[in-house]
């Protein structure tokens, strides 16, 4: 989990900028080490804001999100994510 700053933002959508939220990181762009040795690595890194219950705010996840979200019980992002990694 982090905290966000929104800097830049479409307009006529729910968040404005400067406004503050909280996040759950899905995609890191640093490789990362699992247990058996195995090595995984994205190209980009990729949050996914929530709201005040500490579920997404937006209704889809673009792109991939990594298994690890499944042990911080983070249900929600796993199911609407099309691929996990």
């Amino acid at each position: 989990m982090v905290i966000v700053s929104i800097k830049t933002y479409r307009p006529h959508r729910k968040v404005k900028k400067g406004e503050i939220y909280n996040a759950v990181l899905v995609r890191i762009g640093d490789r990362i080490t699992r247990s058996g040795h195995i090595i995984t690595n994205c190209t980009s890194c990729g949050v996914v804001l929530l709201n005040k219950r500490a579920l997404p705010l937006g209704s889809r996840v673009l792109g991939p999100v990594m298994k690890e979200l499944r042990y911080k019980y983070h249900y929600k992002i796993l199911s609407m994510a099309p691929a996990v990694i």
